[in-house]
């Protein structure tokens, strides 16, 4: 589809300064009168004719727009995110400033007539990709973005962020009051901030983030940012020592029956684009032929990771992992994957070789998990979220520990984790990928829905054998060789 220029006036505003316009004004009808109508009642029902406001945005009875269309002020001076909509009684804008046509979507100057022909002769953008949409798409665009501001109508506050982290934590938390601020550990947090720490921490009193599950287009540890984060309060979704965020999520009640059919088609696009966590490119190993015996994958992970420390409370260990593996399926055919950050050095976990020898038939150092996943029978995994994508792909699952996708019904727990209920594969899906993250799409580092994100990183995991994206890759290794900061401190639970 075409883009659309910028010589075209918009006739609704970005949902936060600094995010790309969507709606514009056209020269002659392109929907019908019904489509029309309905878009002015979710436009006016949702207050899309506003930049999204703070939290303490104050009341006004009248504006008069000043400036430019992508930084309207007030008669007082404000930015529009500091006036509550709800309360505006009218708009005052001269010709042609875009503000009259806010005003006649609002229902506040002009008729009803006149609002419905500037809706019907409108033309809509998709924000992500920057094309031209129909007006019902790109109406669901502004929705979503407008929703998205609002979980940000508060300002928010990290503490003690390395450089990398601030950029990478800073899109999902902007805003009306603009991006979150950077403190300092020694900096005191300012009042009515919402502190954001990273990972969880014992005894902290504010939100907590953490990378989601759909991550990116290589290794955390080397610096690449993440498509998803979660927030949450309290126990993340890998602490398995009482209920977890995500666990909570779901006893909230049934997941809606369009939310099932939107995580299957989520699964399905996952699957056909070949999507992982990390999306490291396969390096296509000829793995063992079987033609007798099973085939086990075991995954390898960082055994200082706190989905261990908090989610295995039996193995912990990489050796221990084998071990048991070994002795719940004797005769099988273990294909040991260690995981990718304790093969770069950088990260603890790594098998002594004469253990690894005795207790494992093959050893894979592919970083891409999704060869092993298709050569194996059966997955055995402390709380790896390889045990997740295997799942996905139709693959029976062994967990030794209580990773998040445990306990629901879908896999062969050896050490259960208490649950507040029985989950299909889509029903975990919708809570885990739909419900539970946020999402960044990973080319226009806009929030975005998890099937545009899904797209953006499909786009760049076909692209990672052209030279610049090799170049990137190699730029990325030497800078996290170099700057790569110590991680803080783990902490054990309390036994």
């Amino acid at each position: 589809m075409r883009g659309i220029g910028s010589r075209l006036r918009p006739i609704l505003p970005a949902p936060v300064a600094g995010w790309p316009l969507i709606a514009f004004r056209g020269t002659r009808p392109l929907w019908s009168a019904a489509e029309a109508e309905a878009a002015l009642g979710q436009i006016r029902e949702q207050y899309l004719f506003w930049p999204t406001p703070r939290h303490d945005a104050l009341s006004t009875a009248q504006v008069k727009l000043t400036g430019s269309a992508r930084k309207p002020s007030s008669a007082a001076g404000l930015p529009l995110a500091q006036l509550d909509p709800r309360a505006l009684t009218a708009i005052e804008a001269p010709e042609p400033h875009p503000g009259r046509d806010w005003a006649r979507l609002a229902g506040l100057s002009g008729t009803e007539a006149e609002a419905l022909t500037l809706l019907q002769s409108s033309r809509w953008r998709c924000p992500w990709r920057g094309i031209e949409t129909d007006l019902a798409s790109g109406l669901e665009a502004l929705i979503f973005l407008h929703s998205t501001a609002r979980e940000c109508a508060r300002p928010h506050a990290t503490r003690g962020f390395s450089r990398w982290k601030r950029r990478a934590i800073t899109p999902f938390l902007t805003g009306p009051h603009g991006p979150p601020r950077h403190l300092t550990n020694a900096e005191p947090m300012p009042e009515g901030m919402i502190e954001i720490g990273w990972g969880q921490r014992p005894g902290a009193t504010g939100w907590t983030a953490e990378d989601g599950f759909l991550r990116s287009i290589g290794l955390g540890v080397r610096d690449v940012l993440p498509a998803s984060l979660v927030f949450a309060r309290g126990r993340l979704h890998y602490d398995a020592t009482g209920a977890n965020a995500l666990d909570k999520l779901v006893a909230r009640g049934p997941i809606p029956l369009p939310l099932i059919a939107r995580a299957r088609h989520l699964r399905r696009q996952i699957l056909a684009a070949a999507l992982t966590k990390y999306n490291q490119p396969a390096k296509a190993p000829a793995l063992p032929r079987l033609h007798d015996r099973l085939a086990v994958l075991v995954p390898g992970q960082v055994e200082s990771d706190a989905s261990l420390l908090t989610g295995s409370p039996g193995i912990r260990t990489n050796r221990g992992l084998l071990e048991a593996a070994r002795a719940r399926f004797p005769e099988a055919f273990l294909l040991y994957k260690p995981h990718p950050d304790v093969e770069t050095g950088l990260r603890p976990g790594r098998i002594p070789e004469e253990d690894l020898t005795r207790l494992a038939d093959a050893v894979t150092t592919d970083p891409s998990p999704l060869p092993g996943i298709s050569w194996c029978d059966r997955v055995v995994t402390m709380t790896s979220q390889l045990g997740f994508e295997a799942l996905l792909r139709a693959k029976p699952v062994t967990t030794l520990g209580r990773p998040f996708y445990a306990g629901w019904g879908l896999t062969e727990d050896l050490d259960p984790p208490e649950r507040p209920g029985q989950l299909t594969l889509d029903e975990l899906v919708a809570a885990a990928l739909i419900l539970y993250p946020r999402y960044i799409d990973p080319i226009s580092r806009l929030p975005a829905p998890v099937e545009i994100a899904v797209e953006g990183l499909e786009r760049l995991n076909r692209n990672q054998n052209r030279p610049l994206a090799r170049l990137g890759r190699l730029a990325r290794l030497i800078r996290s060789e170099i700057l790569n900061a110590p991680e803080a401190p783990k902490w054990r639970p309390s036994r």
